[in-house]
């Protein structure tokens, strides 16, 4: 239930209030004649000083052609938004870079004017329903919509919620431009709240980066993102989502839990074995610089991270080993029953393992107590009750 206005003010911002009020109003058709809220958003001082602050820059823009700016404290919404449009169709490549459209709704969230905010997404829904909206002036001068736009104005008070508002109207695309609004969402938001508000609005769990052909899931496994707990635990949750859709980049090839363990997250390694679709019975390519592998287990990899990285987390090796996973590796030099090139378990051995998997000139990198932290870190693995586990069934599958 909405809460009512002065239990609103009593807890919170002025502009948190307004914006509340504006979100309820745009996912609410029925709040149309609910004239005490729509008299309580139109806020005169906002929507009459716009063109005097930084809306006036907008303006002379368009001075030149003899247009009129639109008068936001007059004008209905659908006026506005047409007024606008036809600044835009007038003016083609000849005027501002940004349409108007997109540079108005830009100014207002930048500097919290929910008013003027308020009055151009209301403006668009109308002018969509009535068949008016011309969707060639949504979009700035590289072609991106505002909702693409918004995680580059993350610092505005109440981003969560602007974010939402321009959900709310149901204008832009949410799976639309070359890096989706949900994954600048998971490189550029500090909290997970627009990761949810985008899933909410019908993002697609899977559409990422075209460029890169990354996943969001694959850009969240990484190490150095923001509220990685909550943003993964979004992702996937999501139906369908793909948990072993792989990612390259260079040399290396593999899915997210792959680039989870490569770049030492614990967080997002439990998470993602917690997951029922997770595979970790393949084998990949873990050779780099010190390591002279052709491909390995997951395992395989942590190992060689935490032999050569003092600072790697020896859970990650535990989480894997817990499930079912062991050192097995495979490449030039390596044989088998007389069969080079075949599968080597070294999970009894670690010394073998790293003699077989780190270069000569980096083994003084691997110390004894390396190693013996590791093997602890494997055996508190296999003694982590792992047949209670699932991914007993994915190991056989």
């Amino acid at each position: 239930a909405f809460e009512s206005v002065t239990a609103l003010q009593n807890r919170r911002a002025p502009q948190e209030v307004a914006l509340l009020r504006a979100l309820h109003c745009l996912s609410c058709p029925e709040t149309d004649k609910d004239q005490d809220l729509l008299d309580a958003l139109d806020d005169q001082r906002q929507l009459s000083t716009f063109a005097r602050g930084p809306g006036y820059k907008a303006e002379l823009s368009w001075q030149a052609i003899r247009l009129p700016f639109p008068d936001f404290a007059a004008d209905s919404p659908l006026d506005c938004v047409l007024q606008c449009q036809l600044i835009d169709k007038t003016t083609g490549k000849r005027g501002p870079r940004d349409s108007c459209t997109h540079r108005i709704l830009r100014l207002a969230i930048t500097c919290g004017n929910v008013a003027v905010a308020f009055k151009m997404l209301r403006g668009l829904q109308q002018a969509q329903q009535q068949g008016l909206l011309d969707t060639r002036w949504l979009t700035n001068k590289d072609g991106q919509t505002l909702l693409e736009r918004m995680f580059y104005y993350e610092d505005v008070s109440c981003f969560s919620l602007w974010l939402r508002l321009v959900l709310a109207a149901g204008i832009f695309d949410v799976n639309a431009g070359e890096s989706s609004p949900l994954y600048l969402a998971i490189l550029k938001a500090s909290d997970a709240d627009a990761v949810a508000a985008l899933l909410e609005a019908g993002a697609e769990p899977d559409r990422g980066n075209d460029r890169l052909c990354k996943s969001p899931l694959n850009l969240c496994v990484e190490s150095d993102i923001d509220d990685q707990a909550r943003k993964l635990q979004q992702l996937l949750a999501c139906d369908g989502v793909d948990v072993n859709r792989p990612y390259a980049t260079g040399y290396w090839q593999g899915p997210p839990l792959f680039w989870a363990v490569f770049s030492g997250s614990l967080c997002a390694v439990t998470q993602l074995l917690a997951h029922p679709d997770t595979r970790i019975d393949r084998l990949y390519l873990v050779d780099s610089y010190h390591v002279r592998l052709g491909r390995g287990s997951l395992l395989a990899l942590a190992a060689c991270r935490i032999l050569l990285t003092s600072c790697y987390p020896l859970q990650i090796a535990q989480c894997l080993a817990a499930t079912g996973d062991r050192l097995r590796i495979t490449g030039p030099g390596i044989v088998v029953d007389g069969h080079e090139g075949a599968v080597m378990d070294c999970n009894s051995d670690i010394g073998l393992f790293r003699r077989l998997s780190i270069m000569p000139e980096a083994r003084h990198q691997a110390s004894h107590e390396r190693m013996e932290q590791l093997r602890e870190a494997i055996e508190r693995g296999w003694k982590d009750n792992a047949a209670a586990r699932p991914s007993a069934a994915r190991l056989s599958a």
